[in-house]
């Protein structure tokens, strides 16, 4: 299984309709050069929310950006 079908697997798992009867709204939090991630959240319909520009410094001491993805209770499937 590569890396890329993990992550998708988590996310189906973590959203069973019985998640959202604790929350609205569910967040993924990326790095802006994280695509694959940012991939993986489009594809299981979350929406961008927003881009806080350079919120925290990567392992090299750089500052990146993070991109923030929501899906609403009335999204989900």
């Amino acid at each position: 299984m590569s890396f890329t079908n993990w992550k998708t697997d988590r996310i189906e798992a973590i959203l069973p309709e019985e998640f959202f009867k604790l929350m609205n709204e569910v967040f993924i939090c990326t790095s802006d050069v994280n695509l694959a991630s940012q991939r993986i959240a489009l594809k299981h319909n979350f929406k961008q929310e927003g881009i806080l520009r350079d919120e925290f410094r990567n392992c090299d001491g750089e500052l990146q950006n993070s991109v923030y993805f929501g899906l609403l209770k009335s999204e989900y499937k």
